[in-house]
């Protein structure tokens, strides 16, 4: 006899399983990237790019395949001089960045004292962004077709700027922890759940009342 649990498990597999191999692994997506410029007058600072979004992104073969629009909320950036001191900037009052490129401390309303921006008299060796990303689960394009993908909801990124380079980039990026169930999958998963918990009732029922 079949039992109830290993025929929804055979079902269970053979339906979602296979759905949800079909999009395929996709980690670490990209985001968008952190920019550093030296042009040796004036500043010299850091652009964050948000490449996310239909506008901006949803493009495998471009800048992000992340087709959702997506914001970077609580960024710290951390800069490293030569003499091994450090400077942390966080734009204040809950800025995020929306996609396109933006300087913080370079556009009205931005907190002057938090600027990606310095002196270029001092030497910069190195720098870190980290910031969490929202909403967490996006649609992520392979170039035919988008599939909904769950993330950790956090980046960092580093540049190592040793060699004095006037110009240097890194990919933002997050990792991918699996795959959002398509609406197509809500009936199979809910049978498979049903089941079991039945399953589960009939084997602790005791014997009298079965």
């Amino acid at each position: 006899m079949i039992r109830p649990f290993s025929f929804l498990a055979a079902v269970f597999s053979a339906v979602t399983l296979p759905a949800l191999a079909l999009a395929g692994p996709v980690n670490p997506v990209t985001l968008g990237s952190l920019v550093f410029a030296n042009p040796l007058t004036t500043f010299q600072g850091f652009e964050v790019v948000n490449s996310t979004g239909p506008v901006e992104g949803c493009d495998p073969a471009g800048a992000s395949p992340v087709c959702t629009v997506l914001s970077f909320q609580n960024t710290v950036l951390t800069v490293t001089f030569s003499d091994n001191t450090t400077a942390t900037r966080t734009p204040s009052g809950g800025f995020a960045f929306a996609p396109g490129a933006y300087i913080y401390g370079d556009n009205s309303g931005d907190d002057a004292s938090q600027s990606f921006l310095f002196d270029p008299a001092l030497t910069i060796v190195g720098a870190t962004l980290t910031g969490t990303v929202a909403p967490a689960s996006f649609q992520v394009t392979d170039g035919t077709a988008e599939s909904s993908y769950f993330s950790n909801g956090s980046f960092s990124v580093s540049l190592d700027l040793s060699s004095s380079p006037p110009l240097a980039a890194a990919d933002i990026t997050t990792d991918v922890g699996g795959l959002v169930p398509e609406p197509s999958l809500a009936l199979p998963v809910a049978i498979f759940l049903a089941g079991f918990v039945g399953w589960r009732r009939s084997v602790a029922r005791p014997e009298s009342f079965r």
